[in-house]
């Protein structure tokens, strides 16, 4: 039962799509993250539990940016910040203080 929850818990979080929903940047809120499009994640603090560290940012979604410099400073700002480091530019996904 444990291992059917979780597959079903880490389904959720996966896709093989390099933007499986477009790029951020185009929703309603730009790279704010809004409950409408993030409906099962809003509200809660813990992003790293769907997005993995070693993955943020790979698929290259927003094309003015360079991917390899954009990688460099997510991983840097993770490493000195944590998941705090998100609501830089993805805002406060609904959580307060």
């Amino acid at each position: 039962m444990v291992i059917a929850f979780l597959t079903a818990l880490l389904a959720g979080c996966t896709s093989d799509a390099p933007c499986p929903n477009g790029s951020m940047a185009e929703g309603p809120g730009g790279l704010i993250v809004t409950e409408a499009e993030h409906p099962t994640g809003y509200g809660h603090d813990t992003c790293f539990e769907c997005h993995a560290v070693a993955t943020l940012h790979d698929a290259g979604c927003t094309t003015w940016v360079d991917p390899v410099a954009l990688r460099n400073e997510v991983d840097a700002a993770v490493a000195s910040q944590g998941e705090a480091a998100c609501t830089t530019c993805h805002g406060d996904n609904g959580v307060t203080p």
